[in-house]
């Protein structure tokens, strides 16, 4: 028990000699109701019935003894039973936590009397395993005597749980990606069952068709509803799902196949792109040339006579209209990269721009296929680009540079206004964007106007700092006697406490004598006080009359009170401007000048800095 309340509990804790002073009877009586309410406190909501009507620990205790030891025969078989019926459950539970409740069990039959041998539970532990463990198991009936006991076994469980935890990741991840790429989701058997039902669909010239099913092809009953084509059904129809299409290619089986590609050549060049949606072409091996379906894309496209090019369906082909090259730039991994494809064919009925993987071989490059990736390099085994798979086609994703003429179309205007320029560059600088336009530095700015923006109202508000002070105000005494005009600011809060319990003092400077006053205060609020006795002070002195104060916007010169106080008196109050304390110059200028004596003196003397406020006063007096 806490504090020393067990020997209550014991009943061997002996009361108070009669001697005893009554601070030694309190502790007495506090320790005995400690021992009651401690355990109180402790015990379920629902068993405080049980000791409610009890005033003493040793009763309580003696209470639930009674109702709860596992003593009789009637608990220990509860207990007995509850431990052999005992079951790992691998979704609630890991098997450390189950090898600590197999042996809390334990513990709880050997403290109501009945000693069970260790090997039970032993054999507890390993007896309703999944079947993910029955090696293990098989290895743990065979081990020696001496070596089968609860902690070797719970360890061995433990390495086994984490072996089998990183097994199911790995399939986990494995699934996922064989998932992506099946259909629907669907298992392996399902998906070739599927592909069987749906050979039809494909359209790719490279998709392997099985023979059989190609041969009855035409004898399918299937009738798509969307395109009116057999062969599917519309929730397959690659009409109705484009972006879900996963194979179109070409293939020109013709006689007259007008030409083949002359050369694919790759140097890493900047280029200027545009930011359009890229355009896709697919590495297609079954196909015989290149093919594109965006005129504009070519670079010195030639009209042809009207040339059939078959496609992967039977019966089926598109008509090529011109010939000629085209350039874009692929976003590699590495950088920018300008490919030439030449001789190529423009289809405008194609569904899917290719580019022909035998003519990269037979210009003399190489492509390296492996882990969902296409490499190219070239004649010299240098890496050229690389190319992802995407739902098992290979496109390469680039910017035709057919765009960059019109790009300069639009940005080598001649004439360009400044100010145009000015306001498309972020309002910068005008003499910078002068002399990139000189320089040549930026392309598309080589002609600008030779007229000047004076008078950019946004730069003005946007840029516009506050002048210096000091180019423009200069304080210039203009009193001709003490007390015309007097300068006040307070200082503070210090960063230590003075022995006095100050943190504040107030400076009040003569303005034409250059006299400084110095109060140390508490608080803000005494600075009113000060004043008074201030004023009180010197027109007793001097025999004369404060005409005017100046200090900053600070509130401990601003409230009602003061300002009715100096109002009564006729004395002017002149404060400074928001955010400009060069006005009340004289009054900063010495805190910081005090400040820095005062700092001096402490460090030439070594004492703390606590005695900043009297060395404050010392530096005033002097």
């Amino acid at each position: 028990m806490e504090k020393g309340c067990w020997q209550f509990i014991l009943g061997t804790e002996k009361p108070c000699s009669e001697g005893a002073s009554d601070r030694e009877q309190l502790a007495y009586e506090l320790r005995k109701q400690r021992s009651y309410t401690t355990i109180y406190m402790g015990v379920e909501r629902k068993y405080q019935s049980l000791i409610a009507d009890t005033e003493d620990g040793k009763t309580t205790w003696d209470t639930l003894k009674a109702n709860f030891e596992p003593s009789s025969r009637a608990r220990l078989a509860s207990l007995v039973d509850d431990f052999f019926s005992s079951r790992f459950d691998v979704n609630e539970e890991t098997i450390e936590i189950y090898s600590k409740k197999i042996v809390e069990k334990n513990q709880q039959i050997k403290e109501a009397g009945f000693k069970m041998p260790d090997i039970l539970a032993c054999f507890q532990l390993i007896r309703f395993l999944p079947p993910e463990y029955d090696n293990l198991v098989q290895v743990l009936y065979r081990i020696k005597d001496e070596e089968f006991t609860v902690d070797n076994i719970t360890k061995q469980l433990i390495t086994e749980s984490g072996r089998i935890q990183l097994k199911l990741k790995d399939e986990s991840r494995v699934q996922s990606v064989t998932d992506a790429y099946t259909a629907g989701g669907r298992n392996p058997e399902e998906n070739r069952q599927k592909q069987k039902n749906t050979a039809t669909k494909s359209y790719g010239s490279g998709t392997v068709m099985d023979p059989g099913v190609r041969r009855n092809r035409k004898s399918s009953s299937n009738l798509c509803k969307y395109c009116k084509r057999k062969g599917h059904s519309e929730d397959g129809c690659f009409k109705k799902k484009e972006s879900q299409d996963k194979s179109f290619c070409t293939e020109n089986r013709g006689p007259n196949r007008l030409a083949e590609m002359k050369g694919l050549e790759s140097s890493n060049v900047e280029t200027t792109v545009t930011r359009e949606r890229p355009a896709e072409f697919l590495i297609d091996s079954a196909a015989t040339t290149h093919i594109c379906n965006q005129k504009d894309w070519f670079s010195n496209l030639k009209q042809i006579y009207p040339t059939e090019v078959l496609v992967g369906e039977r019966d089926s082909s598109a008509k090529a209209v011109g010939i000629g090259d085209i350039k874009f730039t692929i976003l590699d991994i590495k950088g920018k990269v300008e490919i030439n494809l030449k001789n190529v064919l423009y289809v405008p009925k194609m569904r899917r721009n290719l580019i022909c993987g035998a003519q990269i071989d037979i210009v003399g490059n190489y492509i390296e296929w492996g882990r969902d990736k296409m490499i190219i390099y070239n004649s010299r085994k240098e890496y050229m680009f690389s190319v992802n798979r995407v739902d098992k086609l290979y496109i390469v994703y680039g910017y035709p540079t057919k765009y960059e003429a019109k790009f300069k179309e639009v940005a080598l205007i001649s004439n360009l206004k400044l100010d145009f320029v000015h306001r498309r560059f972020c309002h910068v600088n005008i003499p910078l964007i002068q002399s990139m336009s000189k320089n040549n530095s930026v392309k598309g700015i080589e002609h600008l106007s030779k007229s000047k923006v004076e008078n950019c109202v946004n730069c003005k508000i946007a840029k516009s700092t506050r002048s210096s002070l000091k180019k423009n105000y200069t304080y210039r005494r203009t009193t001709q006697r003490c007390l015309d005009r007097v300068h006040c600011d307070l200082w503070g809060p210090a960063p230590v406490t003075s022995i006095g319990g100050n943190r504040y003092f107030l400076s009040i400077i003569d303005d034409y004598s250059r006299k400084v006053d110095v109060y140390i205060i508490k608080s803000k609020d005494q600075v009113f006080d000060c004043f008074k006795k201030y004023l009180a002070k010197v027109e007793r002195e001097l025999n004369s009359k404060i005409k005017c104060m100046r200090s900053d916007n600070g509130l401990e010169f601003c409230h009602k009170e003061f300002e009715n106080f100096l109002t009564k008196l006729g004395i002017k109050m002149e404060r400074t401007s928001l955010y400009t304390p060069e006005q009340n110059g004289i009054a900063e200028k010495f805190n910081r000048t005090a400040m820095d004596g005062v700092r001096a003196m402490l460090h030439d003397s070594g004492l703390q800095p606590k005695f900043w406020a009297e060395a404050l006063l010392t530096f005033c007096s002097c």
